[in-house]
């Protein structure tokens, strides 16, 4: 630090404290794995409770990560075309939802046999 300026040792500063600061929760997660699962919040479902899919409504529908006005539109018309779904796999075909956006929903959805009984 013999030919630096005031800022640029600021700057080296600065940026070692957040490697330490990288370095201390590295060691953290690793000593304690809840620690990690705690912090992980995207993971988490963000319905409280699982979508019937043979009962929920257009806007149900779109209050899913990923589904929009046309999917929800195509999904809604599927069920009354076809009947009840007979799995919560089968709307994917229905509204045409890609493989990567469907992986997102589907711990959102759910299809009760009881469902397919009633109808």
């Amino acid at each position: 630090m013999f030919f630096l300026t005031d800022n640029e040792r600021k700057i080296l500063l600065f940026l070692g404290t957040i490697f330490f600061a990288g370095l201390v929760l590295q060691l953290c997660f690793r000593l304690s794995p809840p620690l990690a699962g705690y912090l992980n919040l995207l993971d988490k479902p963000v319905l409280a409770v699982r979508l019937n899919i043979n009962t929920a409504s257009y806007e149900e529908f779109l209050a899913l990560p990923g589904i929009g006005p046309s999917a929800a539109g195509r999904i809604m018309a599927f069920r009354q075309k076809n009947g009840a779904f007979q799995s919560v796999d089968d709307i994917q075909k229905a509204g045409k939802i890609k493989a990567a956006a469907f992986a997102k929903i589907r711990p959102h959805l759910a299809a009760p046999r009881q469902t397919l009984e009633k109808k």
